[in-house]
Formats: structure tokens, C-alpha cells, sequence
């Protein structure tokens, strides 16, 4: 389940735009099948050979404005997403914009704030519609960049940003906590007040009980972060262990086999928990709030409760249900 299918149960329209070519990366079919009911590519953009970037398709600072045009073509209420193009490699910025972005280092940080000043003109035209104060904007990466400076936390390698934003203000402050992409749905769907059951891994990010965590998989090893705790698991035994704050290099693993502390096996219990379920529901094909329930439904009744929270994968605490945040006076 995604953004796109969820909202339509609510009478939401769905558009993607891509300025690439359709067919790159897949995005086009990948949309299909995350429920989007439309795909704005490279090939409808009405000024495509103009606006080439002559690497991946057009240049962010036109397509972005073109994109909040389009929406007010779009039924409203609707859900969008975009991805942009010129903070990938190669990294180009518009000859005649160089100069103001130029920074010395990795090229990412010129190309970065062409990032921004494109996303300024696509909020500069946003402002101008209709649809803008009664709508909630969500930025964030897909991966982070190369590394562009001289010391770099290991966590890093992992960490990008993630905004929340509407208009008017009603949400307000910054969080540290630990996060993932996977959380963006479970938390718009609070922001929204959305009642319907969704399957959902990730956690409503303004829920104060919930365990903020984050889970990476990379070259067959899984890895979690906690609110301190890096750790690395092969699925079947732990690897190694850190204090990600205190031991930012990885330098000084904690002990794992000899007395190891609760937060330890607790962050263990955690990561293989996640795993398990979403391994069941991947074998399975129960990755929808529907199937989820089913076989809730159909579970041996004869199993007490401390059996059934020892079972993740059919624990209701992975469907996130969208409780609605109730927002202070």
C-alpha cells in the first residue's frame, strides 16, 4: 500500500511526475503499481528539447514550477510526488546559474543549491494556487549524497533529510528523533486524520510511545539504528554493535556475548521482530491491511496473548490504523 492507494479509498486523486524519459528506473511502471492514477513524464512536458538538461531529462527549475501548475488542473483533493533530477550525477547546473551556486569541493554542493533555488521557484508558484494552503508538503531523499567534507560520521552514510509542511502552521517545531522513509506513510496518514486500516512498517512519527528506529539492508547484512545503538545483523547471528552518538567511526564495539545490557537485546529483539514480519508478509503476499487481518482472523484461538505478541507477524501493532493527531488549542 502507498500514499496513492490509501488516499483513494477517500476520493484523493494521484499524479507522479518524472522529468525523465518514460521508462527510467522503472518509476512509470513502479507508479502503476503503488496505486499512482497518473504519470507525467519527460514526453508530456511541452517544452522537452528546450528544457533538456542533456543528462537525465529536465531541468529541475522549470519542471518544478511547471509541476505546480499542473496541479491545479488536477481533481482536487489529490496526492502528488515528484522526483528531481540535478542533485544525481552528474551533478549539472544551468550554464547561466553556475556562477551564484558555484562552491568549492564535490560538485554535489553546487548542484545542491541549485536543489534549493529550484524548490524556492516551485513554492513561489505554489503560493499563486488554489490548492496551496490546504496542502501538506513532504521533502525528502531518496539516498544521501557522496561524501562532500572531511570528517563524516559513519551514520551518515545513511541519513537524509525528512519535512513536513503546511501552510498554516499548525505543525510546528523540529524532531531529532531517529527516522525512515517507511514512516512518511503512517504519519501523513495521522496528519490527515485518515481512519482507514493500512499496512504499514514504519511508525506515525508523532507518536510519543512508539521505538524510533531506522533499518537498512545492504549487501546481505541488515542493519538498525536506535536511539544510540547501531547494530548489524546477517540473519542469523549479531555482527557488531555500537554507541552510533558517542563512537561516530565504529571504533569501540559494545559487548554482545558476555553480559551484553538490556538496550542491547532489546535493539536485537527489535530489528528481528521487523524482519520476521516483513519477511512473512513479502513470502506470503500479506502486505495489505486486508490480508494483515485475515489472518489475524484466522489464528488457532487457542493461543493466549503473550503467544500471539511473540508472533510479529501477526501482531497488530504493524498496522498502523492512522489515528489522527489532536492538535492544542
Amino acid at each position: 500500500e502507498s500514499v496513492a492507494s490509501l488516499m483513494a479509498s477517500r476520493g484523493y486523486s494521484s499524479i507522479f511526475f518524472h522529468g525523465a524519459a518514460k521508462g527510467t528506473m522503472g518509476f512509470d511502471l513502479y507508479c502503476r503499481s503503488a496505486g499512482f492514477q497518473q504519470y507525467l513524464g519527460r514526453e508530456q512536458y511541452p517544452y522537452a528539447e528546450q528544457h533538456f538538461d542533456g543528462a537525465w531529462g529536465i531541468w529541475d527549475h522549470h519542471y518544478l514550477p511547471y509541476m505546480a501548475r499542473e496541479l491545479t488542473k488536477t481533481a482536487q483533493p489529490f496526492v502528488a510526488a515528484a522526483l528531481t533530477l540535478n542533485t544525481h550525477h552528474p551533478f549539472k547546473v544551468p550554464a547561466e546559474m553556475e556562477g551564484r551556486f558555484r562552491k568549492p569541493g564535490h560538485p554535489i554542493l553546487t548542484s545542491m543549491g541549485y536543489g534549493d533555488e529550484s524548490l524556492r521557484l516551485f513554492f513561489e508558484e505554489a503560493k499563486t494556487q488554489p490548492w496551496y494552503h490546504n496542502t501538506l508538503f513532504v521533502i525528502t531523499a531518496d539516498h544521501p549524497g557522496p561524501n562532500a567534507v572531511p570528517f563524516r560520521p559513519k551514520v551518515d552514510t545513511y541519513r537524509v533529510p525528512l519535512l513536513f509542511f503546511y501552510p498554516s502552521g499548525i505543525w510546528k517545531g523540529k524532531k531529532g528523533a531517529l527516522a525512515s522513509q517507511i514512516d512518511i506513510l503512517p504519519t501523513v496518514a495521522s496528519m490527515l486524520g485518515c481512519q482507514t486500516p493500512f499496512f504499514s512498517l514504519g511508525t506515525n512519527l508523532l507518536d510519543t510511545i512508539a521505538l524510533p528506529a531506522a533499518i537498512t539492508y545492504n549487501a546481505g547484512i541488515y542493519q538498525v539504528f536506535t536511539g544510540r545503538l547501531r547494530m548489524q545483523f546477517d540473519g542469523h547471528k549479531v555482527l557488531s554493535c555500537h554507541d552510533w552518538k558517542a563512537d561516530p567511526l565504529y571504533t569501540r564495539p559494545l559487548t554482545l556475548w558476555q553480559n551484553p545490557s538490556s538496550e542491547v537485546r532489546s535493539t536485537e529483539a527489535h530489528l528481528k521482530r521487523k524482519i520476521q514480519a516483513f519477511t512473512h508478509a513479502m513470502v506470503w503476499d500479506k502486505m495489505t491491511a486486508n490480508a494483515y487481518s485475515a489472518e489475524w482472523r484466522s489464528m488457532p484461538t487457542t493461543l493466549d496473548k503473550k503467544d500471539i505478541k511473540e508472533r510479529p507477524h501477526f501482531n497488530h501493532n504493524h498496522l498502523s490504523g492512522g489515528k489522527p493527531m489532536r492538535k492544542k488549542e
